[in-house]
């Protein structure tokens, strides 16, 4: 009963990858705070500021990415309208999306 798994089949079994939802608030809040300190460190020319804002930057792409996913991948109701406020306002639709995702789900699957 030894059962081989090849490559493609290790593959094939990791296509069902879930990020935990308070991973997705850290990332989401996160990037705030650092990108503030950044920004404010690069005026009064602080030499750690420029680590500030990429780390900053990085947690906003990260975040933008994972919930623009979930947005394409789920019934969200109205779906045309988040996908173009991530592009529109990409530091505030994250924040409000996190907030209202189960109630948009809902009202995925009944329309």
């Amino acid at each position: 009963m030894n059962k081989t798994i090849t490559k493609e089949e290790s593959v094939t079994e990791n296509n069902d990858f879930k990020i935990s939802v308070i991973t997705v608030w850290f990332l989401t809040i996160g990037y705030f705070p650092l990108l503030i300190i950044g920004s404010l460190g690069r005026i009064q020319q602080y030499e750690l500021s420029r680590y500030f804002l990429i780390i900053g930057l990085c947690f906003l792409f990260s975040s933008w990415l994972i919930i623009y996913s979930d947005i394409r991948k789920n019934k969200v109701y109205n779906k045309l309208f988040w996908t173009m406020s991530m592009f529109i306002l990409p530091f505030i639709t994250p924040v409000f999306y996190l907030m209202l995702r189960k109630k948009l789900i809902n009202l995925g699957q009944k329309y």
